[in-house]
């Protein structure tokens, strides 16, 4: 009975050590917060999607300290990418408020040489990291009916906007028109493939309220 119990003993799996199963669990409230804000409602509720995204960094950060604590840590390559989400949205703003049309943007983190199995979702389509709200200045343009208006977008490795175009039209070219501007001015997340950003197309639908 005591040879067999040590034997169990012997091929039980180690348990992570305390660092370790900090920032396992800090990086993964991380990507939960981090996905609530991708999703989050930009229009209603910005202040809960920009808590959001405070909470997501301020998770992220903790495991990176616990990391540097951890032997042989695995989130690295996670880690790395939700990083460097998060610096795509801050470098994006810049350029926002700064009134310029492309902005530069850091390079993505190198593809991790463990393949699919270093990050949690390797395979991703193009995402917004922010609402898409088409505005009409000049109301006396419109032309009526007017409807849903579709727009695909096609985002490059880098996140950055390589074209739009109408799948389909609300009816009104003026609609049409103000979406797919509204569509070029959202930062995006690059599409992966094998936890590598890659060119992507992004479907996204508008539907204009009736005047």
């Amino acid at each position: 009975m005591i040879a067999a119990f040590a034997l169990a003993a012997a091929v039980a799996p180690a348990t992570p050590p305390p660092p370790c199963r900090t920032a396992t669990a800090a990086l993964r409230r991380a990507e939960s917060d981090w996905t609530a804000f991708r999703n989050g409602d930009f229009v209603d509720d910005p202040a809960g999607a920009e808590a959001h995204r405070r909470a997501a960094a301020k998770e992220l950060a903790q495991a990176d300290a616990a990391a540097k604590h951890c032997p042989h840590d695995a989130t690295g390559a996670e880690r790395a990418g939700l990083h460097y989400e998060m610096q795509l949205v801050e470098a994006r703003r810049r350029a926002r408020a700064q009134g310029l049309p492309e902005p530069v943007v850091p390079p993505p983190p190198p593809a991790p040489a463990q393949g699919n199995a270093a990050c949690a979702q390797p395979d991703l389509p193009p995402h917004p990291l922010g609402a898409i709200s088409p505005v009409v200045l000049d109301q006396s343009r419109l032309h009526r009916p007017h409807g849903t208006t579709a727009i695909t977008v096609l985002v490059g490795p880098g996140g950055n906007v390589l074209g739009t175009f109408v799948a389909a039209s609300s009816g009104d070219p003026v609609l049409d028109q103000a979406v797919s501007d509204a569509a070029r001015l959202v930062a995006y997340a690059p599409a992966r493939a094998g936890c590598t950003p890659v060119q992507g197309e992004y479907r996204f639908t508008y539907a204009f309220p009736q005047q």
